[in-house]
C-alpha cells in the first residue's frame, strides 16, 4: 500500500513538471516572436529616421550650423538650443523666454507670432512713433504760439491796468473834493430833516384833534347822503315812468291815420320814410291825444284801442295792417298813433348788453342780442356800441343776468380758468351797467318790456 502511494505522487509531480515545461516553452516562443517584431519595426524606424536626417543634413543651413557647432565642440541640437537661449537673452534679458513670450512682450498677437518678425514690428512701431513725434512737434509749436499770445495779452493787460490805475488816482483826487462838499451837504440835510420832523410832529399834534372832529362830521354827512340817495332812487323810479314821453298828451302823438280800408284791413298813415318809418314798426292807436293816459300802476302809457304794424313805406306815407282790434272800436280816419321808442323828430339811443332768449328756447345767445339791435334800428332807434354808459344814453336793454361761476376745482385746467374769468367778467359788467343806469336814472329794459313799449307784445 505504501509503494502505490509513493508511485502516484511521483506520477503527479512528473505530469505537473511536463505541463510547466510546455507552458514555459510556449511563453518563450511568444516572447521571442514579439521581440523579433519589435526589432524589425525599430530597424524600419531607424532606416526612415536616417533617411530624413540624411536629407536634412544636406541643407546648407544645417551644414553651416554643424560647422559652427563643431567649432564649439557641441552637437547640432546643443548648439541650436544655445543659440535660441542667447537670442532670447539678447532681446529680453531672459534666456528662458519662449517665442510666444517674446511676442507678448512686444505686443504681438501670439497667433501672428509665426507670421511676422520682430524687425517688421519694430519698423511699424518706429513709423508710428515718427507720426506721433510729428504731432508732438506741431503741438509744441502751437503751445509756443499760445504762450507768445498769452505773453502779449499780459503785456497789454499790464499796460491797461497801469492806465486804469492812473485814471483811478485822478478820479479819486476829484472825488475827494466832492466828498468833503457832500459831507457838508449831508450834515445840512440832516439838520433840515430834523427841523422838518419836529415841525411835522407839532402839526400832527395840532391837527389830530381837528381830524377827529372832521371825521365825526364826515360820518354824519355820509349817513345823510345814504338817506338822500335812498330817497333819490325812489323818486327816480317814479320819475322813470315819465322820462320817455312828455306829460302833454299832444306831444306823445307820433302820427295820424289818414285813411282805412276795412275790407283789406289796411290802415294808411301820414308818416313815412322821411320820418324814419321802417317796415315792421308797430304803433298803438288812440282816438284822441287826450286818450293817451299813463297807467298809475306801471307808470307807462295805457293800451290803445288797437295795434298796427307797418308793412309798406313811402316817402310821406306808410301802410300798416291791424294786428289787434275790436269791431266795437274800429280804427278810423283821424286816430292818433303812439310808439314808445319812435319819435319823428328824435332818435333815442340804446345800449344792448348780454345774451337774450328771443325765441324762448331757454338758450340765450349773443346772436339774439344782434337781432334786438337790428329791431331797434328798424324802429328808428340808435344802438350804441361798447360796454359803458354814455351821458346821452336813453335806454339800457339788458339780457339775462349771467350766473356767478362756481369755485374752480383743485385740478383746474387752463380752459376752465379762461371760462371762469369770462363768466366772472360778464357778471361784473352786467351788474355795473345796471347799477350805473339806476344811479343815472336811465330806464332799464329787458326784451319783453321793450316789446310791450313798442307795441310788439301785450301789456
Amino acid at each position: 500500500m505504501a509503494t502505490r502511494a509513493g508511485g502516484t505522487g511521483t506520477l503527479v509531480t512528473l505530469v505537473i513538471f511536463v505541463l510547466a515545461t510546455v507552458a514555459l516553452l510556449v511563453f518563450s516562443v511568444i516572447m521571442w516572436r514579439n521581440q523579433t517584431l519589435a526589432e524589425e519595426r525599430a530597424a524600419t524606424d531607424r532606416a526612415k529616421l536616417h533617411e530624413i536626417a540624411r536629407d536634412e543634413l544636406q541643407r546648407d543651413e544645417v551644414k553651416r550650423l554643424q560647422a559652427e557647432a563643431a567649432k564649439r565642440n557641441l552637437t547640432l541640437v546643443s548648439y541650436m538650443l544655445d543659440e535660441a537661449q542667447n537670442a532670447a537673452g539678447f532681446v529680453t534679458g531672459d534666456r528662458g523666454r519662449a517665442l510666444n513670450d517674446l511676442a507678448r512682450s512686444f505686443g504681438i498677437d501670439e497667433a501672428k507670432a509665426g507670421q511676422t518678425s520682430l524687425r517688421a514690428e519694430w519698423e511699424r512701431q518706429r513709423s508710428e512713433m515718427a507720426v506721433a513725434s510729428g504731432e508732438i512737434d506741431a503741438a509744441k509749436q502751437k503751445q509756443a504760439d499760445l504762450l507768445k499770445q498769452l505773453a502779449d495779452l499780459r503785456t497789454e493787460t499790464d499796460r491797461q491796468l497801469a492806465a486804469k490805475e492812473d485814471e483811478l488816482k485822478r478820479v479819486q483826487g476829484s472825488i475827494s473834493g466832492y466828498s468833503q462838499a457832500a459831507e457838508g451837504y449831508r450834515q445840512d440835510v440832516s439838520d433840515a430833516v430834523a427841523d422838518i420832523q419836529k415841525s411835522k410832529d407839532q402839526i400832527e399834534q395840532t391837527y389830530r384833534g381837528r381830524v377827529g372832529d372832521m371825521q365825526q362830521q364826515i360820518d354824519a354827512i355820509n349817513a345823510e347822503r345814504d338817506l338822500l340817495k335812498t330817497r333819490n332812487n325812489e323818486m327816480g323810479r317814479k320819475l322813470s315812468a315819465f322820462t320817455m314821453k312828455a306829460p302833454n298828451p299832444a306831444s306823445l302823438v307820433d302820427g295820424r291815420v289818414i285813411d282805412v280800408n276795412s275790407a283789406e284791413g289796411a290802415v294808411f298813415l301820414d308818416i313815412g320814410r322821411d320820418e324814419r318809418v321802417q317796415p315792421g314798426m308797430t304803433f298803438e292807436v288812440y282816438e284822441t291825444p287826450e286818450g293817451i293816459q299813463l297807467d298809475d300802476r306801471t307808470g307807462q302809457t295805457a293800451r290803445g284801442k288797437a295795434s298796427i304794424q307797418v308793412i309798406r313805406v313811402a316817402d310821406k306815407t306808410a301802410t300798416a295792417r291791424i294786428t289787434r282790434g275790436t269791431t266795437a272800436r274800429p280804427v278810423v280816419r283821424g286816430d292818433v298813433l303812439v310808439n314808445a321808442v319812435y319819435q319823428p323828430g328824435m332818435k333815442y339811443k340804446f345800449l344792448v348788453f348780454g345774451k337774450f332768449d328771443v325765441d324762448q328756447d331757454a338758450r340765450p345767445t349773443t346772436d339774439e342780442a344782434d337781432f334786438i339791435r337790428s329791431r331797434i334800428r328798424e324802429w328808428g332807434g340808435e344802438v350804441v356800441d361798447g360796454e359803458q354808459l354814455t351821458g346821452d344814453l336813453d335806454f339800457l336793454v339788458l339780457g339775462q343776468q349771467p350766473p356767478i361761476p362756481p369755485p374752480l376745482p383743485i385740478d383746474v385746467t387752463d380752459a376752465q380758468i379762461r371760462a371762469y374769468i369770462d363768466a366772472r367778467t360778464a357778471r361784473e359788467i352786467y351788474d355795473k351797467l345796471f347799477n350805473d343806469a339806476v344811479e343815472a336814472q336811465i330806464p332799464v329794459l329787458n326784451w319783453n318790456r321793450l316789446q310791450v313799449l313798442t307795441g310788439q307784445a301785450a301789456r
